[in-house]
């Protein structure tokens, strides 16, 4: 059990780890990049130190989760942060609420902006793919004359992202697309390069976020697609001839910031970073800029203002600087639209601020099987 602390000048922050037995790493991970960002950062305010308290728990176990932050709600911290399903979490806040303590959570992937939250203390970063897709929507609409063929399988990309890829696309445009679902039975029951064949049949441009895995012995099909719209991934499958895609994880390599968490990660952990560091760092980054503006007007002794100063820090990471939506208590990425050719870098055409909260009208996407995947992807998106 958690000791409470009592030195003036130090300040306790609760850390809640998710760990599993098949990605052990993933947590792992996340844990080093809110540590590198203290370590690449002077840990000083006003004198203070931020001595981080892990717990560990495991995947997603709403008990787990909540048990956790009670202890550490009980135990004199400052701030908790965390990283799961964001349903989870909210469910389990009401110690953090009790306590007046804030809580910052990040995950990959929720992707449905969820419901105004009932508490003041609860705040969130997303990693960015449910307005990517949503963002490739608005821009196949802008540039694009013929209706999307829409090639999705639940392995990573989910029904969420058809959902708001759709969402974004525009009604006449939508009216007349085709959807194939490849993985809807668990197993890759119909080839990709035979939905694309009946795309290319339909006269329709393909729009695909498939597990690379899923195409096999299949490039040959695949790159005779002169052109197509990949969705956010955090799997990269092999280039078409010309493709238009979403990129999340995009990091701007003109900022100084970028440079800094590039060269920690090969110093500190001998490897290029992972979309897991880099949410780790940006939720240290977050911690990191409260801290600073708490300590600023000296407001330790003051729940209301350690709170409230969550929500109105200007946070710039490598991914650039984040949107912060106030109803929803959420910090969001801008979104990079690349274009990329064979043997060729992804060139940016388009960054635009990811926060438009809609909520897309499942009703309408039926014909997709949703059964098969309850309509969320995995919060971790590493099924």
């Amino acid at each position: 059990m958690l000791q409470k602390r009592t030195e003036s000048n130090q300040i306790n922050v609760g850390v809640v780890v998710p760990q599993t037995a098949s990605y052990p790493q993933l947590g792992y991970h996340f844990l080093q990049g809110i540590q590198l960002y203290f370590t690449l950062h002077p840990n000083d305010f006003g004198g203070k130190k931020v001595e981080l308290h892990i717990e560990e728990v495991g995947l997603a176990r709403e008990t787990d989760i909540g048990g956790k932050v009670q202890k550490l709600a009980s135990s004199g911290m400052q701030a908790i942060l965390g990283w799961s399903a964001g349903h989870v979490i909210e469910n389990m806040a009401g110690s953090a609420q009790m306590a007046g303590i804030p809580l910052l959570w990040t995950n990959l992937g929720d992707s449905i902006p969820r419901r105004e939250l009932p508490f003041g203390i609860l705040f969130r970063l997303e990693g960015g793919h449910w307005q990517s897709s949503y963002h490739l929507g608005k821009w196949y609409s802008q540039h694009e004359k013929q209706s999307p063929g829409e090639v999705f399988d639940f392995l990573d990309s989910g029904y969420d992202f058809a959902a708001v890829f759709r969402t974004g696309v525009s009604p006449e445009l939508v009216e007349k697309s085709w959807t194939q679902v490849t993985n809807a039975g668990g197993q890759f029951d119909i080839p990709p390069a035979t939905a694309l064949e009946n795309l290319s049949k339909e006269n329709l441009l393909p729009v695909f976020s498939v597990h690379p895995n899923a195409w096999k012995d299949d490039y040959a099909s695949y790159d005779q697609i002169a052109r197509g719209y990949r969705l956010a991934s955090p799997i990269p499958g092999p280039a078409l001839k010309e493709q238009i895609s979403t990129d999340p994880w995009h990091m701007d390599e003109s900022m100084e910031e970028t440079t800094i968490f590039m060269r920690g990660c090969k110093e500190y952990f001998e490897q290029d970073p992972d979309p897991f560091y880099l949410l780790g760092y940006e939720l240290g980054a977050w911690l990191y800029a409260g801290c600073k503006r708490i300590e600023e007007v000296d407001g330790w002794g003051d729940m209301a203002t350690r709170i409230e100063t969550f929500g109105k820090v200007d946070l710039v990471t490598p991914r650039g600087a984040f949107s912060y939506h106030e109803p929803l208590q959420l910090m969001t990425p801008p979104v990079s639209i690349t274009e990329q050719k064979q043997g060729e870098a992804p060139r940016i055409v388009s960054t635009v601020p990811s926060m438009e909260v809609i909520t897309p009208d499942h009703s309408d996407l039926d014909p997709i099987q949703v059964d098969h995947k309850a309509r969320f992807i995995n919060p971790y998106m590493v099924i």
